[in-house]
């Protein structure tokens, strides 16, 4: 099973959102100051974090959906024949979502829906597995830590420093001059 960001996670989740309800938009950062009836905001609530780094584990995403209903004015029951057609067409879109890179993550089986005057506040979470990496600080040539003009450590991600290890090993180490500054 390949590693999922929770970016990508997010990303399921709103294409999800927009399959069911594709007149809609999908607030996932800043909301605008007034939002449109039938728009969501999505964010990130709670996510388990492994112990230790470098170890692939499943990881725990639970993710708070809002929706605000769309009402007629004409019609008094409106707000509330749409928000319960928006429940069932919610579970049906977040119990499986596929990321932007294909994976299939499912929703556990509680997802939550909690009606409130003219929205819905959806809770679900989603189990998957992920790579935690964590930033090598980079050292200068005496073995001191790196900084940049603001006090902020230099460093690289440890998964990239690996790729860029194996591609050195690939091809056949460092050759006179790629590293010695010639």
């Amino acid at each position: 099973m390949k590693e999922i960001s929770q970016l990508e996670i997010l990303e399921g989740i709103a294409c999800a959102l927009l399959s069911g309800f594709p007149n809609s938009h999908v607030y996932k950062h800043r909301v605008p100051q007034a939002l449109e009836e039938g728009d969501f905001t999505v964010r990130q609530i709670v996510a388990m974090r492994p112990e230790r780094f470098n170890e692939r584990v499943m990881n725990l995403t639970s993710w708070e959906i809002v929706y605000y209903g769309r009402e007629d004015p004409n019609d008094p029951d409106s707000l509330t024949d749409d928000l319960m057609k928006a429940e069932l067409i919610l579970k049906a879109v977040l119990h499986s979502i596929t990321t932007p890179s294909g994976a299939v993550i499912h929703a556990l089986n509680d997802i939550s829906i909690t009606p409130l005057e003219d929205r819905l506040h959806i809770t679900v979470r989603y189990r998957c597995h992920v790579l935690e990496m964590r930033l090598v600080q980079m050292v200068d040539d005496q073995g001191n830590p790196m900084y940049d003009e603001e006090g902020n450590p230099i460093g690289v991600d440890e998964r990239e420093l690996q790729d860029a290890m194996m591609e050195i090993l690939e091809r056949g180490g460092c050759r006179k001059g790629e590293n010695d500054g010639e």
